[in-house]
């Protein structure tokens, strides 16, 4: 592999991620839930929306464990956070997290 976007265990986690429900409901939802806030009242500051989202992404990781048996590399972790947060943010943009 050249890239690490390319391998198994990105989209391994990515879709973990994005697609599990008790991720989403119970990690996601209240991460997203205090970006939108902070981009509604005209403060959001990409970096700091950087660390809430790998912490987020290092919640799943460790569900994933609990789960599974392994984590993921922080390698995998970091190459994740601007795929994650252009979608969040591309979301807040349009209006489809506002509530």
């Amino acid at each position: 592999m050249t890239n690490i976007q390319d391998s198994a265990a990105y989209t391994e986690l990515y879709f973990f991620v994005t697609n599990t429900r008790e991720v989403y409901d119970n990690i996601n939802v209240p991460i997203i839930k205090n970006l939108e806030k902070h981009y509604k009242k005209g403060n959001y500051n990409k970096d700091s929306a950087f660390k809430s989202i790998e912490r987020m992404i290092d919640r799943a990781n460790n569900l994933y464990k609990q789960w599974h048996g392994h984590k993921f590399d922080k390698k995998i972790v970091k190459a994740l956070i601007p795929e994650i947060h252009d979608s969040i943010y591309g979301e807040i943009e349009i209006g489809n997290y506002l509530g």
